[in-house]
């Protein structure tokens, strides 16, 4: 009998030992240390360890190396920027499609635009500035002057058509303004001043303009 209640209470000590609550995290280390250690080893572990939600965001932004280390980040914004920068870093544009705040969806699919010189990738940007901006940024990286047209704001087409004339020393380039006066006022004159060629004005019809370009 006495052997079979030695055996019992062996049997509960084992059982309490596996159903023991595992340990908690050791508070007694500052939320600045642990930031500073998992900074340094580049450890997403060491972060979840936090106590400030906003520190531990923060550091998981700092180290992570890839989407599912983002997805432990509490706030929406500082989850869309570290998605961003991995988007960035990888060159993909699949990461950007989850991205769901308007202002990082922008950076995103904007850099990562200028990144893969792809600039169908502006068509998902929100912002009518931004939009323009990423059809400019792309066009002027791969010199493709065909790229400008799809700028909605007239001044910015202009200009980055004019740009890349200047980048190519071609006033062929010009042609692509449709508008007569814009053409020769905007892309040629100042195109024959850049190069110094007074040939370019010659191509001008407009004779105010093109008095204007001689002299």
């Amino acid at each position: 009998m006495k052997k079979i209640t030695v055996l019992l209470v062996l049997i509960i000590i084992a059982l309490t030992a596996c159903t023991k609550e595992p340990p908690k995290p050791d508070t007694s280390i500052s939320d600045d240390a642990l930031l500073e250690q998992a900074i340094a080893e580049e450890n997403t572990e060491l972060c979840t360890q936090i106590q400030s939600a906003i520190v531990k965001d923060a550091c998981i932004a700092e180290v992570a190396k890839d989407a599912g280390s983002c997805e432990l980040i509490e706030n929406e914004m500082s989850k869309d920027s570290c998605l961003t920068s991995i988007a960035e870093v990888s060159a993909d544009p699949g990461l950007c499609e989850k991205v769901v705040t308007n202002y990082w969806s922008d950076i995103c699919f904007k850099n990562v635009a200028l990144i893969t010189e792809d600039e169908t990738l502006c068509e998902n940007v929100f912002d009518d500035e931004d939009y323009n901006d990423c059809y400019v940024d792309v066009a002027i990286k791969v010199n493709d002057e065909k790229i400008c047209k799809e700028v909605q704001a007239l001044t910015k087409q202009l200009k980055c058509i004019t740009d890349i004339a200047k980048a190519k020393q071609d006033p062929m380039v010009c042609e692509l303004i449709s508008n007569k006066i814009d053409r020769e006022t905007f892309c040629l004159t100042r195109l024959a001043s850049f190069l110094e060629d007074k040939d370019i004005c010659n191509m001008i019809t407009t004779e105010t303009i093109k008095e204007n370009c001689l002299n």
